[in-house]
């Protein structure tokens, strides 16, 4: 079927579609982190509703989940405890074929649920970011990816003065 973007694209016209698209998200910061042959591409947003973070695979055909910004924070930590659970963790592959879930976190953040999981394959040690939108939409990370991602999310919380939902900026900062 037609996506709802592409109708609504669709009822307002051509001309009026590109001034839109222009118009929905303002992009203030991308970075990008290599992880061995993996991108993944973490970009500071803006729109109507608020600012946000987009973290996607690269190419953009794969997972991509977009973090409100009074969740970047938690977000954050889930993966520090992600990371920590890693470091004791048997890196090593299991012989079943099915994933083995070592470490989970979930997120709330306005009317979003995230979760961060940590699980081991045949292939070894490998962190999922997923968003619910009726499915599961999941950026997949090899552990060693998990550091150069919370340098990048750590340094947009500290740049853009993001704190978790619930704190104001003088307890953020004390």
């Amino acid at each position: 079927g037609t996506s709802p973007t592409r109708r609504i694209f669709a009822r307002v016209g051509p001309e009026r579609s590109a001034v839109m698209a222009a118009e929905a998200d303002e992009e203030l910061r991308l970075v990008d982190v290599d992880v061995g042959s993996k991108r993944v591409r973490i970009a500071f947003k803006r729109n109507s509703y608020g600012d946000y973070v987009k973290i996607a695979e690269v190419p953009a055909d794969r997972g991509k989940v977009n973090i409100p910004a009074a969740g970047v924070v938690r977000v954050r930590d889930g993966l520090v405890a992600l990371r920590e659970a890693a470091s004791g963790a048997d890196g090593g592959g299991h012989g079943g074929g099915h994933a083995e879930t070592l470490a989970s976190r979930r997120v709330d953040v306005d009317a979003k649920t995230f979760f961060l999981d940590l699980r081991r394959n045949s292939k070894g040690l490998y962190a999922l970011i997923s968003e619910v939108l009726g499915q599961r939409i999941t950026v997949l990370l090899p552990v060693e990816g998990l550091t150069p991602v919370i340098d990048a999310l750590t340094t947009l919380i500290n740049d853009f003065g993001l704190v978790a939902a619930g704190e104001d900026a003088a307890a953020a900062a004390a």
